[in-house]
C-alpha cells in the first residue's frame, strides 16, 4: 500500500503543480487578449480607447494566496487521479493482455477525457481557441497516467500479493 500512496502523491503534486501553471497562463493569456481586442474596437469605432480591467486582478498576489490556489489544484488532481485515471490504468491492464497496449490505451482514455473537462472548466471564448485547454488539459491527464504506470506495481491490482 506504501507504493501506491507515493505514487498517488507524486502524481497528485506534479499535476497539481501543472494545473496551477496552466489555470494561471490560460487566464493571463484570456485577459491580455481580451483587453487588446477591446482597444481595437474601441479605435475603430472612433471612441476612446478603454481598457477593460481584470476583476481577478485584485485579488492579493502573495505567496499565500498562491499556495492556497496550489492546494486547491492538488485536491482537483488527487480527486481526477483516485476517480478516473487509477481505475483506467487498471481496467485496461485486466482488459489487455500487454503491458503496453494496455497503457497506450488508458493513456488515450485519459488524455482525452482531461483535455475535454479541463476546456469545459476553462471559459470558452473568443480568445483563446478551445483546442489550446483541450491540449493542455490532455498533457496533464497524460502525465499523471504515466507517472502511475511507471510507479504502480505491473500486476492487475494496485499492490502486490503475498507469494508462498
Amino acid at each position: 500500500m506504501h507504493r501506491t500512496l507515493k505514487a498517488l502523491m507524486i502524481a497528485a503534486l506534479a499535476s497539481g503543480a501543472l494545473l496551477l501553471i496552466a489555470t494561471l497562463v490560460l487566464d493571463a493569456w484570456h485577459w491580455r487578449s481580451y483587453q487588446e481586442a477591446q482597444a481595437l474596437e474601441s479605435v475603430s469605432s472612433g471612441l476612446e480607447a478603454v481598457v477593460p480591467e481584470n476583476p481577478y486582478g485584485s485579488l492579493p498576489t502573495s505567496a499565500v494566496t498562491y499556495l492556497q490556489l496550489f492546494v486547491a489544484c492538488c485536491a482537483a488532481a488527487t480527486f481526477w487521479v483516485v476517480f478516473v485515471v487509477i481505475p483506467s490504468l487498471l481496467v485496461s491492464r485486466r482488459v489487455f493482455t500487454g503491458p503496453s497496449a494496455g497503457h497506450i490505451v488508458a493513456a488515450i482514455v485519459v488524455g482525452v477525457v482531461s483535455g475535454t473537462v479541463f476546456a469545459l472548466m476553462q471559459r470558452l471564448t473568443p480568445y483563446i481557441p478551445p483546442l489550446v485547454p483541450f491540449i493542455v488539459g490532455g498533457t496533464i491527464g497524460l502525465l499523471s497516467i504515466v507517472i502511475l504506470a511507471k510507479m504502480l506495481p505491473p500486476n492487475k491490482s494496485l499492490e502486490r500479493t503475498r507469494e508462498g
